[in-house]
């Protein structure tokens, strides 16, 4: 129904084959070899048209670095280089051009429509973005020192506007980042498919704390790690206004776990079946997630402050019922924290070693605050020094609630555990 009068329409109006591929790339409907292939038939973007278009004469030094860059991508995208680099700069020029356009757009024309593009430095920017504003489009410029990080804030920007198939061939000047998407592909043997590269970070490297949600919640950025973007459900994202109410935490992990744990879509609890039909095993030493009974934990409310935990005493008054006690299973629950400093102890993300070196994963999470439970316990005490924004009491979330209706997981977070983050 739906695909025959698409082919219909497609047919009626004698649309160019290049045009609709176009289309298809820039929407996500073609598969990466196809994506290259259709990338390598057209012609180059035509640089000087577009930089002529661009107004940049009230950017100053953003300016300059801008136009550095996209002389660079297209001399690289040259008969002279590589093939494997041509069509890499070829595709550079393009997603820049699709978010000048706001859709796919062959390189040698500005639509109609698109009446003036005018830049303008931004100095608490921290990606480039594209603003239409009365049938024109404002392109603002972070502040910055060299073209080496404008490409990078750039590349961000871009990917933030465009549609998953678009951006699946990223070139970034981050080799922490290189090194996740590896491990991602090759350690784990994991598809491409899970990607969504407009998720990607390189490393982090300025420490900042932030508030998501609704009611907001502060976290800290993951200050060393670089992120791998993952696909998230995008009809709940929607439905539940996920990237404007929801919180952002952290959840440590083992090697072993992740794969079952990406492939099934959501976090998994031991004793949990994942999608390849395989029992979660606890990890060694996870005495609070062992649902044998032999320990048992009752949850104290407390006025003003998030509840306690503590081991039942049955001889404590306070541990009764009738003083507002109630059973706690920690082995039913998610913990993720919003402290990255937290969430990485060793406890949590154990550590395995890759290409030689020793390395941690960690998953960013958005988290239904409806469902979110904050509580305190000597056992949950952080070992090591947190962000100092944080206290105590507040470093571990509970929630015991499945799936991204509840836990939606946004990016894999990954870091090497000595000082070269190679960024």
């Amino acid at each position: 129904g739906l695909v025959s009068a698409f082919s219909g329409w497609k047919g009626m109006l004698m649309v160019q084959r290049s045009q609709m591929n176009g289309h298809f790339a820039y929407h996500g409907f073609m598969s990466k070899d196809k994506l290259s292939s259709f990338i390598s038939t057209i012609e180059n973007v035509d640089v000087e048209m577009l930089l002529s278009f661009i107004k940049l004469d009230d950017c100053g030094r953003v300016g300059e670095l801008l136009t550095q860059i996209l002389k660079d991508w297209n001399e690289k995208q040259v008969d002279t280089f590589s093939p494997d680099l041509q069509l890499v700069n070829r595709l550079e020029l393009y997603r820049f051009l699709a978010c000048i356009c706001g859709e796919w757009t062959p390189g040698n024309h500005i639509p109609p429509w698109i009446k003036f593009c005018k830049g303008k430095a931004v100095p608490a920017a921290n990606v480039a973005s594209f603003e239409l504003a009365d049938g024109g489009v404002i392109l603002n410029l972070p502040m910055v020192e060299n073209a080496a990080v404008m490409a990078q804030r750039l590349h961000r920007g871009m990917l933030l506007n465009l549609q998953p198939g678009f951006g699946s061939m990223l070139s970034n000047g981050c080799n922490l980042l290189a090194t996740a998407k590896d491990f991602f592909l090759n350690g784990l043997r994991l598809n491409q498919e899970y990607l969504d590269d407009r998720g990607d970070h390189e490393v982090f490297s300025d420490y900042m704390v932030r508030k998501k949600g609704n009611p907001p919640k502060q976290f800290a950025l993951p200050v060393g790690w670089a992120r791998v973007g993952l696909r998230v459900d995008e009809v709940v994202a929607n439905a539940k206004n996920v990237w404007e109410d929801w919180n952002v935490s952290f959840h440590g992990t083992r090697k072993d776990v992740i794969d079952q744990i990406i492939t099934t879509r959501m976090l998994l609890l031991p004793g949990d079946v994942n999608a390849c039909g395989k029992k979660v095993q606890a990890p060694s030493g996870h005495s609070t997630n062992d649902p044998s009974g032999s320990q048992k934990w009752v949850a104290l409310p407390r006025k003003g402050a998030p509840d306690v935990v503590e081991e039942l005493d049955h001889g404590n008054p306070l541990h009764k019922p009738q003083a507002g006690a109630e059973e706690f299973f920690p082995h039913k629950n998610f913990f993720t924290s919003p402290s990255v400093t937290f969430a990485a102890q060793e406890q949590f993300a154990l550590p395995f070693t890759w290409r030689g070196r020793k390395a941690q994963v960690m998953f960013q999470i958005r988290q239904c605050p409806e469902l979110l439970r904050v509580i305190s316990t000597h056992r949950t005490r952080s070992k090591v020094d947190v962000e100092h924004c944080f206290h105590q009491d507040e470093l571990s979330w509970f929630t015991p609630a499945y799936g991204p209706g509840n836990l939606m997981m946004t990016g894999m977070l990954f870091r090497f555990l000595d000082a070269e983050t190679g960024s």
